[in-house]
């Protein structure tokens, strides 16, 4: 009986999940420094309004080091109706900057979808790359605003 009762609370959660890929393009800004930032992720929407996501974000270069960062964040979303909804981020890190080593930390963002179609959409998106670089160097914080796209499965 509980087997029947928990297929029955997951049927609505299972029937609209769907995998998905995308790439995005964008400007990372540290202090008054820009240089273009390039994303490739890939996740899983467990409900229209939830999904884990994986991703991988060259961020240019800051202070002369090539940074780039491997990232997994859980995606909340908030539909508004006509195809947009608003978008939540929060997740963490491992960045590695090229003359200073590796680190882990958190991430987090903003951002506006459209749904071009039942499986692609676009992204408008912030994200918060903080506390970027070993304990040896000054923290940098990082933000990224891009526009992507995403295929879903």
């Amino acid at each position: 009986m509980r087997a029947l009762l928990l297929i029955l609370l997951a049927a609505p959660c299972i029937a609209s999940a769907q995998a998905y890929v995308g790439a995005a393009i964008g400007e990372a800004k540290l202090d008054e420094r820009h240089d273009t930032a390039v994303k490739v992720f890939g996740g899983y929407q467990f409900s229209p309004s939830f999904a884990i996501e994986a991703g991988y974000h060259d961020l240019g270069k800051v202070r002369s080091a090539s940074v780039t960062a491997f990232d997994l964040s859980f995606v909340g979303s908030w539909e508004l109706g006509n195809r947009f909804a608003l978008l939540g981020r929060i997740g963490a890190y491992r960045a590695d900057t090229s003359d200073a080593g590796t680190n882990l930390g958190p991430l987090f963002g903003l951002g506006a979808s459209y749904e071009l179609t039942r499986n692609a959409s676009f992204r408008l998106e912030w994200q918060r790359y903080d506390k970027l670089g070993p304990d040896t160097v000054p923290a940098l914080d990082i933000d990224v605003l891009s526009i992507g796209a995403l295929y879903r499965f």
